[in-house]
This record gives structure tokens, sequence and C-alpha cells, in this order.
């Protein structure tokens, strides 16, 4: 299900960030068991923030 998204000029993982917490936060992902599942292709936004959040379990989801 996509749960959020947004329309951009440029790619940015700051804004894929910001748009993945508001979606955590919104639908309560943190209480989700099992475990959230992030399904995303290999582009530079989907990196960086993203991937360091996610390793730092700072936002709790898996990503595939």
């Amino acid at each position: 299900m996509i749960l959020g998204w947004r329309i951009a000029l440029e790619y940015k993982s700051s804004m894929m960030m910001e748009n993945l917490r508001t979606v955590y936060s919104r639908y309560y992902l943190e209480q989700e068991d099992p475990q959230t599942v992030l399904l995303v292709d290999d582009g530079i936004e989907n990196k960086g923030y993203v991937c360091d959040a996610i390793e730092s379990e700072e936002i709790k989801i898996k990503r595939l």
C-alpha cells in the first residue's frame, strides 16, 4: 500500500526521509507486527539519510 508520496524536481534523500518520518508517525508503524517493509528502488533518494535512520533503528522498518 502506498502510504505517502511527494513530487519534486530533484532527488534528495532528505526529502525521502522527511516523507518517511511523516508516514511512520501518522500510521503508527512502530506498533506494527510483523515489522513494516519499505519497498524502494536503488535510487539516490532512497539512500543516505534513509539508510542511516533504518540501520540505527530510529525508524524500525525493513528496507527491501
